[in-house]
């Protein structure tokens, strides 16, 4: 429960890892799994953490769209994913009005998103640790 949180950031590795390129927790099940679980979660936003994008097993570091990628994508941060804009306005300002921000998200890396509130910058950054495409090819 986020209270009156105005939305949930969560900053990746919600899966457990077992290093570079070698878990074999990236599935179906799994990613399906934790969507049900953040499902619950008001104006959930997530970015990828190295457990659940270079540690999987068939992380192709010279890929941006490699199928692994594209599976994280598809359930946490494309068009079609629950994720992918906030579903309920923010909690009304003083003074203010019930807004619901829009999320600007890169069309490369749609993991990596922006959005303003109240004057404030907000930004999801994907940037894993280790060995990555991020860090190591882009």
């Amino acid at each position: 429960d986020a209270g009156d949180a105005a939305f949930i950031a969560h900053t990746g590795d919600f899966i457990r890892g077992s290093g570079f390129a070698l878990n074999t927790r990236c599935t179906d099940y799994t990613f399906k799994s934790r969507k049900d679980l953040f499902m619950g979660a008001t104006n959930f936003l997530t970015t990828p953490g190295d457990n659940e994008w270079n540690e999987c097993l068939g992380y192709d570091i010279n890929s941006n769209t490699d199928q692994l990628r594209e599976k994280w994508r598809d359930y946490f941060a494309n068009q079609m994913s629950p994720f992918h804009t906030f579903t309920k306005a923010f909690p009304v300002r003083s003074g203010g009005v019930d807004e619901k921000p829009n999320i600007s998200r890169q069309a490369s890396n749609p993991e990596n998103y922006f959005f303003r509130y109240d004057g404030v910058a907000f930004f999801g950054i994907n940037k894993p640790s280790g060995t990555s495409y991020i860090s190591d090819n882009a």
